[in-house]
């Protein structure tokens, strides 16, 4: 993955068929705060809305209308799905 340069892009987040507005972008905390919307992802300008997978240097916060927040750290989060697939293998 690499780095993303303009982050005053990053705008929306979307992670399978959900886009979640950036509510707030912390460098110095190396987080991105973002919560779910009904937004249709063909409703968004397309060079604003960032794939999860992109941003993994980020810690990111989802808020989302039903749950509390959940803080995804993304390099363990690839760890533990590696390791789900070597599992189940």
């Amino acid at each position: 993955m690499g780095s993303i340069t303009n982050i005053t892009k990053i705008k929306y987040i979307r992670i399978l068929d959900k886009v979640y507005t950036v509510t707030d972008i912390s460098m110095s905390d190396m987080t991105i705060t973002a919560m779910e919307q009904e937004v249709a992802l063909c409703d968004v300008p397309a060079d604003e809305v960032f794939d999860f997978l992109e941003l993994d240097e980020f810690q990111i916060k989802f808020y989302t209308q039903r749950q509390p927040a959940q803080i995804i750290n993304l390099a363990e989060w690839k760890q533990n799905k590696a390791k789900e697939i070597v599992i189940s293998s």
